[in-house]
């Protein structure tokens, strides 16, 4: 629907006539325009949204019918090692919906934060912590390096959260992987977080695509392997709310390099 511009008068409800110059006639149907199309754009995006729900969750809910099923008739004895599938699918599951509500919020900018200064090379050592002995377990070797005195203003926990669903990233797509570097640097008044891996890599093509949500490189991929396909996209979304940005690029170590750059704080007197 659009509002055109030739109306230069127009009656309010008691009756008095209301005129328009062209300038502000033309305002008017701009900012008319302009919010007809959001509003467009905003049902393509929730009808894309539910039908992307509806496939994500349509696969784990068949996996857990189909297995209650072979119980209930018999085919498997209802044993320990039998239900353990079951479990799985309903972990898959849950996490799935999680992922689901913790991005839905995002979006609408919903998400709770807690602004303050934080200095990142404080920070990458909680990382470090964190994460050094789980990775080791799993043959990853972790590295981390960070510059001194880069400090933003951020909330620390979902700083946290971003890097923890770059990592899960790593562990679940790069395949073969046995090293993480992760890296904060200054650069040009920014704050640059770079996650590497030394896994196979994304093909050029399909790097701009990385940050949609439920978007897979690998379409074949097992969704209880391959992860929900929006964790990345969280990540967009909490760069975002830091006045940040994020982009995926090829790794100096062969695989996927992700890149977020925030403001820096500015310096209290």
């Amino acid at each position: 629907m659009q509002l055109r511009r030739s109306v230069t008068s127009a009656q309010d409800g008691v009756g008095r006539t209301l005129t328009f110059n062209e300038d502000e006639l033309g305002q008017l149907a701009s900012n008319f325009n302009k919010m007809a199309g959001k509003l467009e754009a905003n049902e393509i995006t929730r009808r894309q949204l539910m039908a992307d729900i509806s496939h994500e969750l349509r696969t784990p809910l068949a996996v857990l019918s189909s297995q209650l099923e072979n119980l209930e008739d018999g085919v498997y004895p209802l044993t320990q090692e039998n239900l353990l599938p079951l479990r799985e699918e309903v972990t898959t599951l849950t996490k799935r919906i999680n992922d689901i509500r913790q991005l839905s919020l995002a979006e609408v900018g919903a998400l709770q934060y807690q602004w303050r200064r934080v200095d990142l090379s404080s920070w990458l050592d909680e990382v470090r912590h964190r994460w050094w002995n789980r990775l080791a377990e799993e043959g990853i070797a972790l590295e981390t390096q960070s510059a001194a005195g880069l400090v933003v203003h951020a909330d620390r926990d979902r700083l946290h959260q971003l890097l923890q669903n770059l990592i899960d990233n790593a562990r679940c797509h790069a395949n073969d992987a046995s090293s993480l570097r992760i890296l904060v640097l200054g650069e040009a008044g920014q704050a640059v977080i770079e996650c590497h891996d030394d896994g196979p890599g994304v093909d050029e093509r399909s790097l701009p695509r990385l940050f949609e949500r439920f978007w897979r490189e690998d379409r074949s991929r097992s969704r209880g392997t391959g992860g929900s396909g929006l964790g990345l996209a969280i990540c967009r979304s909490i760069a975002i709310a830091h006045a940040g940005r994020i982009e995926a690029l090829r790794s100096a170590m062969g695989g996927l390099c992700i890149r977020v750059s925030l403001p820096l704080a500015e310096v209290e007197s």
